[in-house]
């Protein structure tokens, strides 16, 4: 089981932590990019109310990766997805972080306070030689695209 959000935050049910496989401190929408797409949205909204319509590409407010491109060679499988996956983020930290504090008064909403930056994995381009592997990735948020070997 794998949990994100808790009733009734702040406060964290241990028992049910203790259960789950995967627990989180309502870290969902705190990537960069999704920090990003949201300040995006509401200063398009406004220019638009103003009468001013403005689009900027989110792109262009994110710094550049720590891992910027990736070229995947062959078939796509769970050991390689995993590496992907842990290569842009390890929900293994968070996890981890969270069981530590579980049951401290305060510390679920100083973990969201002060989060570490996140990317998603949309922030990943792969370049794949396996159209399947492209086609996966891309399904699952990464910017994936497919290039034939030559």
């Amino acid at each position: 089981m794998v949990l994100d959000v808790w009733e009734p935050e702040p406060d964290l049910n241990v028992a049910l932590l203790n259960k789950s496989d995967v627990a989180t401190a309502h870290i969902a929408g705190y990537t960069l990019e999704g920090k990003a797409r949201g300040t995006t949205q509401v200063f398009e909204a406004y220019s638009a109310f103003i009468g001013h319509p403005q689009q900027v590409a989110l792109d262009t407010l994110l710094p550049a990766p720590e891992f910027g491109r990736i070229t995947l060679h062959g078939p796509l499988d769970e050991p390689t997805l995993k590496r992907l996956v842990h290569l842009v983020y390890d929900v293994r930290r968070d996890d981890a972080l969270l069981r530590k504090v579980a049951g401290i008064p305060g510390e679920f909403d100083a973990l969201r306070k002060n989060y570490v930056e996140r990317r998603e994995w949309s922030s990943l381009y792969v370049i794949c030689d396996d159209a399947s592997a492209a086609t996966l990735l891309h399904a699952l948020g990464f910017n994936a695209v497919h290039h034939p070997a030559r």
